[in-house]
């Protein structure tokens, strides 16, 4: 998931300027505003992954992973304090995607992924991630977890790649070469935040087409 998540038939976006989440499906619903647990605002606001009824955000502003019941959030209206809050590793301040499992919270941060415990805790930085030749990545700026594979989106070179979680060897050195590229789609041209949103979109939903 990144700014955009499937989950129960729903499909949610994080709308990064709002602070809030809007959910498509049967209608449209938009969540309350998004504060950190002191009720602070926001600042700049990454990237997004749903768990059962956990909503994650990432805040590179605030340096922060940020958890909400997804339920309460979608409940009224107004503002929402955060449940919990991960600080990010100071080397993992410009977050650039949020993907996650059942035990993890990956943050891509460059061209590494940064690993953070649910529960808690300090971020462990994976291998570097290059392309399928070995050649350095441009701007990597959104990620999908699909079962073991890590995947990503280059919004400079067009592409997005496809990394074995395992291979990202958390906590050792090194780099890791892609497994596969495809190229996104053209008309994806621009490096506005809004493009890139409908690059994660894509992403997604060639994904699941190729499942």
């Amino acid at each position: 998931s990144d700014n955009f998540s499937l989950s129960s038939g729903f499909h949610y976006v994080l709308d990064v300027k709002k602070s809030q989440v809007f959910r498509y499906g049967f209608g449209t619903a938009s969540s309350k505003v998004l504060r950190t647990a002191a009720g602070a605002a926001m600042k700049s606001l990454q990237g997004m992954a749903i768990s059962g009824d956990q909503l994650w955000v990432v805040d590179p502003g605030t340096a922060k992973i940020l958890r909400y019941s997804l339920s309460a959030a979608f409940t009224g209206t107004g503002t929402i304090n955060a449940l919990q809050e991960i600080a990010l590793s100071r080397a993992n301040r410009t977050a650039e995607g949020l993907a996650i499992d059942g035990t993890y919270l990956y943050v891509l941060g460059g061209s590494q992924f940064y690993r953070y415990p649910r529960a808690g805790g300090t971020g462990v930085a994976s291998r570097v991630m290059k392309d399928s030749t070995g050649a350095n990545l441009g701007a990597p700026t959104g990620s999908v977890l699909v079962g073991t594979n890590m995947w990503i989106v280059d919004k400079t070179k067009r592409r997005s790649y496809r990394y074995s979680l395992s291979a990202l060897q958390f906590g050792t050195t090194g780099n890791v070469n892609a497994l596969r590229s495809f190229a996104l789609n053209a008309e994806n041209r621009s490096e506005e935040h809004t493009s890139e949103l409908q690059s994660r979109q894509y992403l997604v939903c060639r994904l699941l087409l190729e499942k």
